[in-house]
């Protein structure tokens, strides 16, 4: 056994993974087997023999992984039932593959939705965005300076800002120092003209919820703007999951329950915004039920029920005990922001629900803690939203038609506004199963139908594999945002056979 390797306790962490990575195959390149270890061999069993031979026998191989990586990682990488040294290699390239996606994809998110708030100094503002862009560097995707410094920066800057960022258009910067002095400058000529009213009564906090069918997200009103509220993962938007584990009674709510699905699928629930104040017997329930990974049977009166396996018994919910518990978790992160307590909130639903699906949707707010104000359409709210940025801009009567495609729904209203914010609805339309879920499904679909043509092999009641085939499709859905096409690569899908395919734009 090496001892290089054994001290350095990996987690999940991608620059750590990099070293340890770099260290490892160092050590194989020693004994000769650095080939079919780093991927220019990947024939099913070959890395295993090459690692069995290395060490004499496999439980030496296992020893050495379970010495050199922490106890979380191991179990990711080695959940019961994988016994292969091979295969907790390949789920180790798997799960950071996926971390530095995902790592990726967030960092150019998150430099484009950063914005100066009346109250952060501009040195702290473009620290921040420098801090991100080097992040996202370090994550092995370019970073193109100008774009940062003329487009994303630019977006960031509130109004008071515009004569700064109409002179950038004409003549961009060339440096991080030369935009700093500029904008700096502008911040301490800001101040010595603009009077910024820091007064004002202090009200009791309201918040709204966007309770999305794949993500919520939480809002404040604070000093004549809506600020979106990032939870405790540095993310403005939140998983909709909740995960039950089988032997203790830990329950994890949101991005927690999320990056744990690979391990505990049939007991991480999501998409119940398709099942609340539904009938089990409704046609769109009886289609869904094929998708998910969790079991929902029919409880007493017609009302679907969630089962679990939950500290060593099976439990069942409803769709509001689970909805509850996610909107319970928004409460807390907006309390964890506001620094006080939060009784009211106004949430969003889509403009098809049903007076059952509102009722059911009020009753779990209630259950959350949550005085609920109002049930508010999601288009109206996305209205309100365009009328308070927009009605300046304009002194007449506009109409205006919101295209609102969620995780799970697309409502496209027609609605007429006058510069006052005022509104009428004149039409409406949508579709209650077209959104990014079903983007995604549909992409898992003709993955496990082309990885049987190619392989004869049908993956299709694998709940496993289906997740990885999720996993990667979503990310491949998100990075087509930014690339023309995108690889999914996946070693031992089924039956140690690998599969790959393209996705383009």
């Amino acid at each position: 056994m090496s001892p290089l390797l054994v001290p350095i306790k990996l987690t999940s962490d991608i620059y750590s993974y990099r070293q340890w990575r770099t260290f490892s195959l160092s050590y194989f390149h020693h004994h000769h087997i650095s080939g079919i270890i780093n991927g220019t061999e990947l024939r099913p069993g070959r890395v295993q023999s090459a690692l069995t031979n290395w060490y004499g026998r496999e439980k030496q191989a296992q020893e050495w992984l379970k010495a050199t990586l922490s106890e979380s990682l191991q179990q990711i990488v080695m959940p019961t039932g994988v016994d292969s040294s091979r295969q907790v290699w390949l789920n180790l390239e798997e799960h950071f593959t996926n971390l530095a996606h995902a790592r990726t994809y967030q960092l150019k998110s998150d430099i484009h939705n950063v914005k100066k708030d009346p109250d952060m100094r501009m040195t702290a503002y473009l620290e921040t965005i420098k801090q991100l862009a080097g992040d996202l560097a370090a994550a092995g995707a370019p970073v193109d300076d100008l774009d940062l410094l003329n487009i994303h920066i630019l977006a960031g800057l509130p109004e008071e800002y515009n004569p700064i960022r109409e002179r950038m258009k004409v003549s961009a910067v060339s440096s991080w120092d030369e935009l700093d002095d500029l904008l700096v400058k502008e911040e301490i000529h800001l101040d010595d003209t603009i009077n910024h009213d820091q007064g004002g009564q202090e009200e009791d906090n309201a918040i709204g919820i966007d309770l999305g069918t794949t993500y919520s997200r939480v809002a404040v009103w604070q000093k004549d703007h809506v600020e979106v509220i990032m939870n405790d993962h540095g993310n403005r938007k939140t998983s909709s999951f909740v995960a039950f584990t089988e032997t203790d009674e830990t329950i994890l709510v949101g991005d927690a329950a999320f990056n744990q699905v690979q391990r505990n699928t049939t007991n991480s629930i999501f998409d119940t915004k398709r099942l609340i104040g539904r009938r089990f017997s409704d046609t769109s329930i009886q289609s869904d039920v094929k998708h998910w990974p969790f079991k929902v049977v029919e409880g007493t009166a017609d009302r679907p029920m969630i089962v679990v396996t939950h500290n060593g018994q099976e439990k069942q919910f409803t769709a509001e005990e689970i909805s509850a518990m996610v909107l319970e978790k928004m409460r807390k992160i907006a309390e964890t922001y506001l620094g006080s307590t939060v009784k009211n909130a106004v949430i969003t639903v889509p403009a098809y629900f049903n007076d059952s699906q509102r009722q059911a949707t009020k009753e779990a707010g209630l259950s959350a803690g949550l005085n609920v104000m109002r049930i508010m359409n999601e288009p109206s709210a996305a209205a309100i939203a365009y009328g308070l940025s927009e009605k300046s801009s304009w002194n007449s009567t506009r109409n205006v038609m919101i295209f609102d495609l969620g995780g799970g729904n697309l409502d496209v209203p027609l609605l007429t506004m006058t510069s006052s914010g005022d509104f009428k609805v004149l039409a409406t339309a949508g579709d209650t199963h077209l959104g990014g879920e079903d983007f995604e499904n549909r992409m898992v679909k003709y993955c496990v139908e082309e990885f049987k043509r190619e392989k004869t092999l049908d993956v299709s009641e694998d709940f496993r594999a289906l997740r990885r085939l999720k996993n990667q499709c979503k990310m491949a859905k998100e990075s087509l945002s930014f690339e023309s096409e995108f690889d999914i690569e996946i070693d031992c899908l089924r039956s140690g056979i690998d599969f790959i395919i393209t996705f383009t734009r």
